[in-house]
């Protein structure tokens, strides 16, 4: 994207990528792009506004992206393949009955993975 600034960088919790999230002032919109150790970069969504920080899922094969423009989070599959899935409302439904309620500032996933056995 022409002229994007970068916005934030959430590194995996394994392995060697980044989702790195641009801004372009200029065309108020953003990109998420997943760069891979040989900093190759692959853009993941693109949309209108300033996305927050993405939160990369314990098993590093989804995002969780907030989007406050739309008031919703998305879920991306990391290697890119289908359509996001989108939850609305989050303002709402992190604060209901507020008259204006805020967008959360954080996302994070619950709960890592348990440690998986070997077999011997």
């Amino acid at each position: 994207m022409p002229g994007a600034g970068l916005a934030s960088v959430s590194p995996a919790p394994r392995g060697r990528a980044f989702a790195v999230v641009r801004h372009a002032e200029a065309r108020d919109a953003s990109d998420v792009l997943l760069v891979d150790d040989r900093l190759r970069e692959r853009r993941l969504f693109s949309g209108p506004g300033r996305f927050g920080a993405p939160a990369w899922a314990p098993d590093t094969r989804a995002l969780l992206l907030p989007w406050p423009a739309a008031d919703q989070w998305l879920f991306l599959r990391a290697r890119g393949a289908g359509r996001p899935a989108a939850v609305g409302s989050i303002a709402r439904q992190f604060a209901p009955g507020a008259a204006r309620p805020p967008f959360p500032r954080t996302v994070a996933w619950c709960c890592p993975p348990s440690p998986t056995r070997r077999s011997r």
